[in-house]
């Protein structure tokens, strides 16, 4: 009998040990969680929220919806542990960025009232290199001085289940895939397979858009080059 190529016996040990290392984290998964009786203060998150005089203004809910629907939120354990509070970063490096108003595709604004679509503008660099993949982007024209940055205490109500049989054979399993399979599996190589078929997809689907815009008479929209898959995985 001819012997099997030694190339495949590696990547089948691997996927067995892939298929191992999902069964145990699914197994951490279905232990659950333990309710606490009493919550654990664990640290401040900061927001965003329309400014006091703001606030008093008749659209003020158009302020408040896009802080509560579209900003995000910066987690610490202190307020002086924010960037913006330090008198001189860490190492010169910015950790925490302000809470600000997230950029949002089409689909998204397409959804939202009059009242809210005039302040998101198109942005010219996200839809740019974005638009015939991932959609039209908008970024919000408010100025950053008409928010105000507030501090919300955060707890933990709820601490999951630990096994520690489990969390040995977890510890174990990685050991012998990055011991024997970091270089062949682990190292980045570009953008998986998956992901390189959806921007393919969406490609042809923007192709077919632009010709039947240029059957109509429309001005023709060449598609930007998409072999650049790698670097937007990354």
């Amino acid at each position: 009998m001819k012997k099997r190529n030694k190339k495949w016996d590696k990547k089948k040990d691997y996927l067995r040990l892939i298929r191992e290392l999902d069964k145990n984290h699914d197994s951490q998964k279905n232990l659950g969680w333990i309710e606490l009786e009493e919550p654990i203060f664990i640290g401040w998150k900061a927001k965003i929220e329309p400014r006091k005089d703001i606030q008093n203004r008749d659209d003020s809910w158009v302020f408040w919806k896009i802080c509560e629907s579209f900003s995000t939120d910066v987690f610490a354990k202190r307020i002086k542990d924010f960037d913006w509070n330090r008198k001189k970063p860490i190492n010169n490096w910015c950790v925490h960025r302000p809470p600000h108003v997230k950029c949002i595709n089409d689909l998204v604004y397409n959804s939202l009232p009059p009242q809210v679509q005039k302040y998101f503008t198109e942005d010219p660099f996200l839809s740019k290199d974005y638009k015939y993949r991932f959609g039209t982007w908008y970024s919000c024209n408010i100025p950053d001085f008409f928010w105000d940055i507030v501090y919300v205490k955060e707890y933990k109500n709820k601490v999951r289940v630990l096994d520690e049989i489990i969390l040995q054979e977890e510890d174990d399993i990685e050991k012998e895939i990055y011991q024997n399979h970091y270089w062949s599996y682990k190292w980045f190589k570009g953008a998986p397979k998956h992901f390189r078929n959806t921007l393919n997809r969406i490609q042809r689907a923007k192709s077919k858009e632009d010709l039947r815009n240029q059957i109509n008479g429309e001005d023709p929209y060449w598609t930007p080059n998409y072999k650049n898959a790698k670097w937007l995985w990354w």
